[in-house]
């Protein structure tokens, strides 16, 4: 096999189940405790419809990032050098112009998904979340915190407690994009909703916030990791 599984047992299970969690690893949930040979046997009597799943599964993905050779950043597609080293821990600098990667050939590309994935939360932690309190004090709102989050279904999330939620993936999207979503965020703080009161605070700000709602509607699905 060249992936690798892990066995989580549920007793709220009835019956044994597989799910393709990435294209090198296998999850068997199952009501019981199984041992690593009833594991294989598992996989190896499902061996086909794994294979077609992973190879779906890679589809959906698209080009590896090590193969697309590049990076949004701020909108903008950042080149990656990829450095060939010895040693088993994988690496990543940016110089403001080019990522350098520095990895061996026994690397996976769910490993420099994961390390790329934790760069760009670091990276959108120190500027999103100072953009959104600068932008907040510019337009004399008031706001209690902001976190950015891992989400898959929404850019930004605003509370009744005034804390607002940015999505990481923010930072590959282009700047006024960005301001875009933190104004619709800020102007939530003022309508906890949808109406047309709403949209008229986010207009009275950015008039012509249609160009970067359809640029997330469009492009948005660009910004993966």
């Amino acid at each position: 096999m060249n992936f690798n599984y892990k066995v989580i047992v549920s007793k709220r299970r009835k019956t044994v189940r597989i799910k393709i969690a990435s294209e090198k690893e296998i999850i068997i949930y199952s009501p019981y405790k199984i041992s690593n040979k009833e594991a294989e046997a598992i996989i190896n009597s499902n061996i086909k419809q794994i294979e077609k799943l992973r190879d779906k599964l890679a589809k959906l993905r698209g080009p590896s990032i090590l193969e697309r050779g590049w990076l949004y950043i701020l909108g903008e597609k950042v080149p990656i050098t990829t450095i060939e080293k010895k040693e088993e821990k994988i690496s990543l600098k940016y110089d403001g112009q080019r990522v350098y990667l520095s990895m061996n050939p026994n690397h996976n590309q769910d490993e420099v998904r994961e390390l790329i994935k934790k760069w760009y939360k670091k990276i959108a932690k120190e500027y999103l979340i100072r953009l959104t309190v600068e932008m907040a004090e510019k337009y004399h709102f008031t706001v209690n915190s902001v976190r950015i989050k891992d989400v898959k279904t929404r850019w930004g999330s605003c509370s009744s407690k005034r804390n607002i939620n940015l999505s990481y993936k923010l930072i590959m999207a282009p700047k006024e994009v960005i301001e875009y979503v933190i104004v619709h965020e800020l102007c939530h703080l003022k309508e906890m909703n949808h109406s047309e009161k709403f949209w008229k605070e986010v207009y009275n700000i950015i008039p012509n916030y249609k160009v970067y709602l359809e640029h997330l509607k469009k492009l948005g699905h660009n910004y993966e990791v």
